[in-house]
C-alpha cells in the first residue's frame, strides 16, 4: 500500500496507481489512503468493501483495509482465514 502520489495534481489509488477519475472512490482522508471502488477490497479475501451493502464493517491495518472478519482473525491469531 503507497503514500498518495499525485500526478499531473490528481491523487493515485493505493492499489493500482492509477488516477483516481471524476467517479466514485474512496478516500480516507485521516490516513491518506485512495482507492478506485473497484479496487477497495478486503487484502484477506478480496471482498469488495464499496459497494452498495449496508452495514459493511472496513478495518485498516499497516494502511491496508481489511473486511471485519479477516481484520479479527489476523488480530488474534496472526493469520487470515483461508
Amino acid at each position: 500500500m503507497c503514500c498518495p502520489r499525485m500526478v499531473s495534481g490528481r491523487r493515485t489509488c493505493c492499489v493500482c496507481e492509477r488516477v483516481l477519475g471524476s467517479g466514485a472512490a474512496m478516500v480516507i482522508e485521516a490516513l491518506s489512503l485512495c482507492f478506485h471502488l473497484a479496487c477497495f477490497q478486503c487484502v484477506g479475501c478480496r471482498r469488495h468493501l464499496g459497494g452498495t451493502e449496508s452495514g459493511v464493517q472496513v478495518r485498516v491495518r499497516n494502511r491496508k483495509p481489511y473486511c471485519e472478519l479477516c481484520y479479527f482473525q489476523l488480530k488474534y491469531t496472526g493469520a487470515l482465514p483461508m
